[in-house]
């Protein structure tokens, strides 16, 4: 987890250089003539099974980019047109992603609508989704959450489906990334000739700073045997990114095999290897809105400070940075390491029947060590296991078709995670120096960290601090699951279909073994918690369609699922040390809303989807705090294929994202610690928290977003493709006082061809060489309510005496030890009788907290017997077994609050630090 507090340039001018050489770029088979106007399915079963197809009769097979010329079994598991699939999806086919070279994730929105990746520190590994994070599948089954620490690879990419809202009955919903899914449709065999692909990019070249990044691949393939297939693709890369200090390194491997035993029988396996060596770019530190609309930064010594507060600046001065001086020190390095691998088997039974198996695996390891703001993040185990197994059947009752997939699901999770943040150091380096200078302040030695990993004491450990449970973990998922889907074609223009999912899932969750400070005092696993809940969840997913002709369609979605909600930045689970809260996190609850319209025209040439939803999810702040992300808007996209040498792309997204909360919430204004002054200088903004309303738009969502392609083929060889994309004006901090205005970016792409086995390809990224902004990460805007309050650099209850009632023995102690850390006195009871002892042998607290349920006796008498003695005594009920409308009217009075179990620690210091404070 990161501060917000620093901004990232994006849309950095470049060129990079490709040449391909290549041999035998024939296609698998033939499509249909597109001169056909599609004629809807017939009602009996044998009609059934065959599927519109939508091509452009002037365009090669090669060069078809319309989403419509191939079925799209991403969303609701079996193969149906885009037009049929009652979800917003946005496809992008192999002939596209090889005419503008998709890289990365943040390329997505050129070509899908709702969909805007901010820099996450240089390291965006999912896309944000209708303004919220989403996940990776690889050909219908979820691969491991990760925010920013195993980036994806497109090597063994052919082809994606971008689909918003959770996952069907069949795929399931998704965890973490409840927004959506990208679904990554891998590379296939080439059974009908010999294929042999290399490329070599080297880049690039813009006018603040070249770097070199030199890319190589190849891409081999081509029939074994008349029933049998491979591919292989090999991709390499070395070199630097525009950001000071970064490395961009990878070694890739991906093959593929496809073997057919007969006609209706078939197995697909592929395997991909790599290896990532990386930096996170933390964007430039010490934001103010003149950084942003002018580009001027404060220079100065600043005194370094605990995470999240103010440092002061000695002497501050204005000065001008180049955008590439982010806070990346000279030893920050990041690594990462991906194995998987998936098998499917499917079998035709019948005409109308098939059995299908899909297996899948991967395995993960990663780290992060960054001495220049003294973060570290140490994952040894992150690995995951899936089998899905599917029945589908299609027949008819009466006069109606019926569609049905059933089946069982298995997956089985493990993660060990370690994670430091808490005495990160932003705001202290002077980016206006050199980063000799700074770039190991503080280093990171063996007491840098308030923990450490054990056998690894450069990488830190918050679990010994104050708990970060998410980011800290040890935890084990089991999910087992049965669903099925139901699709009735009940007249040729009217449809519906119900799915039902039910996810039995056990989850066990303990603190990792670790090194507490001061001291090496080792902690075996299970220390500080261990906690073990199961859940039966159900989800279900309603859809309709209207198809007033063949060539389009109305729809209606509601979904509701739920599953798992992990940690910000690893997944898994997150319990908060406690079975009540563990039990809560996995049943994590997403809704979608959804209602569009898709239709083809132009004879085929054009196809356009308009879709409008409202989506929400729970959502789980830095503290673990839990709310609602709730996000509503409108989006549209239109492809048109005007002929062989022209084609458009164009998509358009209005949306509002917000945060709910279930109290007030305080921030730290962290993000804006600076004034300008009249007289142009720049001094502290001093201490203090801002209170943010209960419902707030998320910072780093855009209101507007806005894609715009064109693609001409001058002659057989030139081509070129010029792209836009826009983004509105948007928030860059939580309390709102920091604005990113309206930005775009333009992209070029031209490629030359000769002689039909060379390519060369020049990629020009933001032509106009704009200074567009984003935000460090949009998700970890909660990352601005910090446990350090800036007016009080130390222990926020120094002195306090708390009077601490709670029978359940751990609970207890998880409780005392957060206090006695913020420097409060305690004093514990287990029971009400010792309690009343202690009030009358003369001893009084200065806040009183108390469970609701005790062994011998109510939390609502002891608060009784305090107010009795000192009316003004603030008081805090914790229960979890009533509500705080079930309370005596009068009880909380004055300084009170009522906390439902299960809460996080830090909610309750922070409460008790505010009473303190006044």
């Amino acid at each position: 987890m990161k501060t917000i507090s620093t901004l990232t340039r994006i849309g950095v001018g470049g060129i990079a250089l490709v040449a391909l050489a290549s041999a035998g770029f024939s296609q698998t088979a033939t499509k249909p003539d597109a001169t056909v106007t599609p004629t809807p399915a017939a009602k009996t079963t044998k009609d059934a099974v065959v599927l519109d197809t939508f091509t452009v009769k002037e365009v090669p097979d090669d060069e078809q980019i319309m989403p419509t010329t191939r079925p799209i079994s991403s969303v609701l598991g079996d193969d149906r047109n885009i037009i049929d699939t009652p979800r917003s999806v946005s496809s992008v086919n192999k002939d596209l992603m090889r005419q503008v070279r998709i890289k990365s994730v943040t390329d997505f929105s050129q070509f899908a609508p709702g969909v805007y990746t901010a820099a996450r520190y240089g390291l965006a590994t999912t896309p944000m989704v209708r303004g919220d994070l989403a996940e990776l599948y690889f050909n219908g089954q979820r691969a491991k959450y990760s925010r920013d620490s195993v980036q994806p690879s497109f090597n063994g990419v052919e082809a994606i489906d971008i689909v918003k809202g959770p996952g069907s009955a069949i795929y399931g919903p998704q965890s973490n990334g409840a927004a959506g899914y990208t679904n990554f449709v891998t590379k296939q065999p080439y059974f009908d000739k010999q294929h042999t692909e290399v490329s070599l990019s080297y880049g690039a070249f813009n006018p603040d700073k070249n770097y070199s990044n030199t890319e190589w691949q190849i891409d081999n393939g081509g029939p074994i045997s008349k029933d049998t297939a491979y591919r292989v693709s090999y991709l390499g890369r070395e070199g630097s990114t525009y950001y000071q200090n970064t490395k961009d390194n990878t070694q890739d491997f991906f093959a593929a095999l496809s073997h057919s035993f007969s006609s209706t029988a078939k197995l697909d396996v592929w395997v991909q290897y790599y290896k990532q060596t990386y930096s996170e770019v933390s964007g430039i530190n010490r934001v103010t809105q003149d950084l942003i609309d002018h580009g001027t930064y404060i220079a100065g010594v600043a005194t370094p400070s605990g995470f999240g507060v103010p440092s002061t600046i000695a002497a501050p001065t204005l000065v001008k940075i180049k955008p590439y001086q982010s806070v990346v020190g000279t030893d920050d390095i990041a690594h990462a390491e991906r194995f998987q691998t998936q098998a499917i088997f499917k079998t035709e039974i019948t005409p109308d029947t098939y059995l299908k198996n899909s297996s899948y695996f991967e395995n993960r390891t990663s780290d992060k060590y960054e001495p220049a703001i003294l973060y570290s993040e140490y994952v040894p185990t992150d690995w995951n296991i899936q089998n899905r197994t599917e029945y589908g059947a299609k027949f008819d009752t009466g006069s109606f078709a019926n569609s049905t997939i059933s089946g069982l699901d298995l997956k089985y999770e493990r993660l060990i995670s370690y994670q430091s943040f808490f005495d990160e150091q932003y705001s202290t380096q002077d980016l206006s120096k050199p980063s000799s200078t700074w770039s190991n302040v503080g280093g990171i030695t063996n007491g840098a960290f308030n923990g450490a990993v054990p056998g690894h004491l450069q990488y830190g450990s918050d679990l010994g601090y104050n708990g970060n449970y998410g980011g800290n973990q040890d935890s084990k998922i089991v999910d087992i699951a049965l669903f099925h889907q139901h699709d009735i074609k009940w007249t040729n223009k009217f449809s519906s279909l119900a799915g039902l999912r039910l996810d039995h899932l056990k989850a066990d969750d303990q603190s990792p073994e670790f090194i507490s400070r001061p001291g090496t005092v080792y902690h075996p696993a299970g220390f500080r918690y261990d906690n073990s809940a199961s859940s039966n969840n159900f989800s279900y997913f309603l859809s309709s369609a209207f198809k007033p002709t063949p060539t389009s369609s109305f729809y209606a979605t509601y979904n509701v699922a739920k599953a798992t909600t992990g940690s910000s930045n690893f997944g898994g689970i997150n319990s908060g040390g406690t079975d009540a809260s563990l039990l809560k996190s996995l049943r994590g609850i997403t809704h979608l809303t959804e209602l569009g319209y898709k239709f083809v025209a132009l004879d085929n040439k054009l196809y356009s989807a308009i879709a409008l939803y409202k989506q929400d999810r729970v959502d789980v702040g830095f503290t673990g705090a839990i709310g609602k992300r709730l996000a509503k808007g409108i989006e549209a996209e239109s492809v048109y294929q005007v002929n062989k040498d022209l084609s458009l792309i164009a998509n358009l997204t209005y949306q509002q994202v917000d945060r709910v909360e279930p109290s007030l919430s305080v921030f730290q204004q962290n993000t804006t610690p600076y004034t300008l002054q009249p007289g142009g200088s720049y001094v502290a903004g001093g201490g203090g928290n801002t209170p943010v309303p209960y419902k707030r738009q998320y910072a780093g969502t855009p209101e507007w977003l806005g894609g715009l392609r064109a693609s001409y083929k001058f002659t057989k060889s030139f081509s070129m493709s010029l792209g836009g994309q826009f983004t509105g004006s948007q928030l860059a901090n939580a309390e709102g006082t920091l604005n990113i205005p309206f930005q775009y970016k333009i992209n070029l792409v031209a490629t030359y061809t000769y002689n039909k086995a060379w390519d060369f390809q020049v990629n020009v990224d933001n032509l106009t060489n704009e200074r567009n902004w984003t935000v460090g990460d949009p998700v970890a805007e909660e990352n601005n309510r910090r446990r350090l309050n800036p007016a009080v650099c130390g222990p926020r209850l120094s002195g306090l005496k708390v009077a601490l009632v709670e029978d359940e023995v751990k609970e207890g102690d998880l409780l005392r030890n957060a206090l006695i850390q913020e420097g409060a006195r305690v004093c514990a009871f287990n029971s009400a009788t010792d309690f009343s002892r202690w009030l009358n042998g003369g001893e009084g607290p200065d806040v009183l907290i108390t469970d609701w349920v005790l062994a011998d006796g109510a939390g609502d008498e002891l608060i009784r017997q305090v107010r009795a003695s000192d009316a003004d005594v603030p008081v805090i009920l914790m229960s979890g077994r009533l509500q705080e409308n079930e309370l005596a009217d009068g009880l909380l009075t004055g300084r009170a609050r009522f906390l439902n179990k299960p809460f996080m620690i830090e909610e309750l210091i922070e409460l008790v630090a505010e009473w303190n404070q006044s």
